[in-house]
């Protein structure tokens, strides 16, 4: 007994050493993973693969994907997608793979491989993925088309899907920006969209005429609403047709024909036009009238009205008119009058001579009427179809010999102006008018001259010049144009003077302060008339320069003052003077790069007395003990040149040891 239980305890002591054994060989062999993969990445899931590549020593019960959004090292839990268990006799590399679903748009996710055995899950390494963020259908808001007084169509485009379906789309508008879904003014197509870009459009009517609209294209999708850019267009206004009585007419004794143009269309259909009449002044639809009915289309259109059962020898009154939309336009009241007469017949004369402001024209009665002709002659405006209401010029009394033709002459008139004329007979309180003819006056230029220059002392450089005639018109005004180019304008330098109240021939003269430069300078009179500038020859002058002169010095306490003068007015104005002064050691020519004591004018300001003296004050500190000083006058012009005295005046200041 005692051996057998030696002999048990040996067994299961040898039995446990191998169990021992056995846990330690496995647990030095783990499962190993390749990295993971991600692919078909979307909103809300991803697809991962990954592979074993080692097995281990142990059954793997359970394998699969482990994933978090907040950790770095995801655990397995109820999110994992799990593969179930493989046989510890499956050949390595063992493939698998999965999809997470339910995902968070727009986030970043870690995941990574697990196998679970006996001796606890081991991990591979985490890799990372980012979803898609949510994104909306593309919209486009796109022109108009066929915009009228109260309608126009609108277009717009859906140019690309988004993460979710398309509930609606359409296109709104209002007559404030930025208009809303929350109106009432949209068209809505209520459905999902599966091909980009897919155009529609709105036509949106009972608008205002004459506004302004806004409006721009929508789409929903998963419940966000999203616009195309606000875009606007205005409505035409609510246009009347335009009409027109005409003035001509043919009468008899009791009928009348009389004619209206309709001369632009309006708006809307046209629905009645005619013409209407009466003994009173602006018949209306209510009194008698020929009517036409239905649309049209084609402009201008002059129809007619034949009159009939008039009474002889009375004036009626009557207009055209035109009815849209319920409105009645007319045009002017006109007149006639019925006679049992046969009016002369008149001609207007082609022929016409015309001066500046007078005209010669003629006109011809080439028949006699029924009746005496009580007047006869020629009317004229700067408007077609003159009447008797305008000039004219008249002859009084029968004619009994035809043809006879006769003259106006015209006066007062406008030169360069377009005059409309034309013959016209009275009989029987009739006017009957000849053809429009028209003819225009002549201009002439006014003459100027450039005369001499001079030079007058007090005065500086007279230039003159004359004004030889007036022309057409009149002249605003009068002047002398000089510079450095051989034909100068008014851009350039001038002097002038209004040309109002003068008489002709009219000689003139300005006196300027010499020329720019210090070279040739040209020179000529001009007169404006009109708004046309003219010009006499150009002639040449010769240029001014300033003359300096460098004064004495003096020492008062630790001051010096330095002296200089200008001796003469320089054509250009001066805008900076003074002294230039260096050390002798340096320089005997002072210069502006050296040191200098200025004055600046502006551009306002001037010198009005020469010789101009002047002086600057410095410290005995600023030119230093015991030195040579050397210093002169300058200036600098207005043409940006600079002038320096001829002469040079030197001294010493103190501090020198004998």
């Amino acid at each position: 007994m005692k051996i057998n239980l030696l002999k048990t305890l040996s067994i299961v002591f040898l039995i446990s050493v191998l169990s021992a054994c056995k846990d330690k060989i496995i647990e030095s062999i783990p499962v190993q993973f390749s990295d993971v993969s991600s692919s078909n990445i979307t909103e809300f899931s991803a697809q991962v693969a990954a592979s074993i590549t080692k097995s281990g020593s142990q059954e793997i019960t359970e394998h699969g994907f482990a994933i978090s959004k907040t950790s770095d090292e995801p655990t397995v839990d109820q999110t994992s997608i799990k593969k179930g268990a493989i046989d510890i006799t499956t050949p390595v590399p063992i493939s698998f793979s999965g999809s997470f679903s339910s995902l968070e748009p727009n986030s970043e996710y870690s995941v990574r491989t697990y196998a679970t055995t006996a001796s606890g899950t081991v991990y591979g390494k985490t890799a990372k993925f980012k979803t898609l963020d949510i994104s909306q259908p593309g919209v486009r808001t796109d022109g108009t088309e066929a915009v009228s007084h109260n309608s126009a169509k609108l277009n717009a485009a859906i140019t690309g899907k988004g993460t979710h379906a398309i509930t609606e789309y359409g296109i709104v508008w209002g007559t404030t920006a930025s208009p809303t879904t929350s109106l009432t003014t949209k068209t809505s197509t209520k459905a999902n969209v599966t091909q980009f870009p897919t155009a529609f459009s709105a036509n949106a009517s009972g608008l205002a005429a004459n506004t302004t609209y806004n409006y721009r294209a929508y789409v929903i999708s998963n419940g966000v609403t999203s616009y195309g850019d606000n875009k606007t267009f205005k409505t035409s206004d609510l246009v009347q047709p335009t009409i027109r009585t005409d003035s001509d007419f043919k009468v008899s004794e009791t009928t009348a024909t009389v004619w209206g143009t309709l001369t632009a269309k309006g708006s809307n259909a046209i629905t009645e036009y005619g013409i209407c009449w009466n003994t009173s002044a602006n018949p209306t639809t209510s009194n008698s009238k020929k009517t036409y009915t239905g649309d049209v289309t084609s402009f201008p259109k002059q129809f007619e009205a034949f009159i009939e059962n008039l009474n002889p020898a009375t004036t009626y009154n009557f207009r055209a008119y035109v009815i849209m939309g319920g409105v009645t336009t007319y045009g002017d009241n006109k007149t006639f009058k019925t006679s049992d007469l046969v009016q002369p017949s008149i001609r207007t004369d082609s022929e016409a001579k015309a001066g500046e402001t007078v005209a010669t024209v003629w006109g011809t009665l080439t028949a006699k009427g029924s009746s005496a002709i009580s007047e006869y002659g020629i009317c004229w405006n700067t408007a077609a179809n003159p009447t008797t209401s305008n000039s004219k010029k008249a002859y009084m009394g029968n004619v009994t010999s035809f043809p006879k033709q006769f003259d106006a002459y015209m006066e007062n008139l406008k030169p360069g102006t377009t005059y409309h004329f034309r013959a016209y007979v009275i009989m029987g309180g009739v006017t009957t008018y000849g053809d429009n003819k028209s003819f225009k006056t002549s201009v002439s230029e006014p003459r100027v001259t450039t005369g001499d220059i001079f030079s007058i002392t007090g005065r500086g450089t007279v230039m003159t010049g004359t004004v030889n005639s007036k022309g057409s018109f009149d002249i605003s005004e009068i002047g002398i144009v000089y510079g450095e180019t051989q034909t100068p304008t008014t851009a350039n330098t001038k002097v002038s003077k209004s040309g109002s109240g003068i008489t002709y021939p009219h000689n003139f003269e300005f006196s300027v302060q010499g020329f720019s430069g210090t070279g040739a300078i040209y020179y000529r009179a001009y007169v404006i008339s009109n708004g046309v500038t003219y010009y006499g020859d150009a002639k040449l002058g010769r240029a001014v320069s300033p003359v300096l002169q460098s004064g004495t010095h003096s020492l008062s306490g630790a001051v010096y003052t330095l002296r200089g003068t200008i001796s003469n007015r320089p054509t250009h104005a001066i805008r900076e003077y003074g002294i230039v002064w260096a050390r002798s050691n340096v320089s005997k020519t002072p210069t502006t790069a050296h040191n200098k004591l200025s004055t600046t004018l502006g551009t306002t300001t001037i010198i009005a007395t020469f010789p101009h003296n002047f002086s600057k004050t410095v410290n005995i500190s600023s030119l230093g003990s015991c030195q040579g000083i050397s210093f002169r006058a300058y200036c600098i012009t207005s043409d940006g040149r600079t002038h320096y005295s001829t002469n040079v005046t030197e001294f010493g200041t103190p501090g020198c040891i004998n």
